[in-house]
């Protein structure tokens, strides 16, 4: 019998109960291979006169199996204890009793706190989510309104993507094709990896913004070392 160690204060209640448990089946286990010893029986011929499997025999002495009512009254029988291991027996049920209750208490609160957890998780507008936001299939309107609720100007978008330019620019164009499937992914990355307020715009924008429409042309980049003459 296995015993975890304990993690919370109810754990230990529960970890302090089975111990009693496991300790009661040993101490039973104990005084078993006593009476059987002081009759001067092995466990072969206590097995063989009790109709059980020495494993049984083995299992009963060691604590591993506390068996029923009647193995014990048999034992007290054959072993003319009195009465003694039937009683002992009555006491290890209890302690088991006792432990299964507080495994089911165990259980049923750590049921309730996932449910608690679960309902807590849980948006309070389900259909005002923005938790799962997401695109089946990216044309020129996503991407655009991807892009205008991130904050970026076409050269920022560009080098965002690693994409050239004219392709960028080209997704937004009236009638223009569609990106292709490695850069659908990575346009899926982005929106999935958008912080909240992002994803909000998002959605305003790939709502109101009609399909086609015409996106701003792109900004050269500024060349280094280069000033106004």
């Amino acid at each position: 019998m296995n015993r975890e160690q304990p993690t919370t204060d109810v754990d230990r209640t529960a970890h302090g109960m089975w111990s009693a448990y496991v300790d009661a089946c040993m101490q039973l286990g104990r005084q078993l291979a006593a009476y059987r010893k002081h009759a001067g029986w092995t466990q072969k011929h206590l097995a063989a006169v009790m109709r059980r499997s020495i494993s049984a025999i083995s299992a009963a002495e060691n604590g591993h199996n506390p068996h029923d009512a009647g193995f014990w009254r048999t034992a007290d029988l054959l072993l003319i204890t009195g009465g003694t291991l039937a009683q002992a027996w009555v006491a290890v049920a209890q302690h088991k009793q006792a432990a299964d209750a507080q495994a089911a208490t165990e259980r049923a609160r750590k049921q309730a706190t996932l449910a608690h957890e679960d309902q807590s998780r849980r948006c309070l507008n389900p259909a005002d989510c923005l938790c799962l936001i997401a695109v089946a299939y990216w044309t020129g309107r996503e991407i655009r309104a991807l892009r205008v609720a991130l904050r970026y100007g076409f050269p920022d978008w560009a080098h965002q993507l690693d994409i050239d330019l004219e392709t960028v620019y080209g997704w937004e164009k009236p009638h223009a094709t569609t990106p292709r499937l490695e850069h659908q992914l990575l346009l899926d990355r982005l929106l999935a990896d958008a912080p909240i307020h992002a994803r909000s715009r998002f959605r305003q924008l790939a709502s109101a913004s009609p399909l086609g429409s015409r996106p701003e042309p792109p900004t050269a980049p500024t060349m280094p070392g280069r000033g106004h003459r």
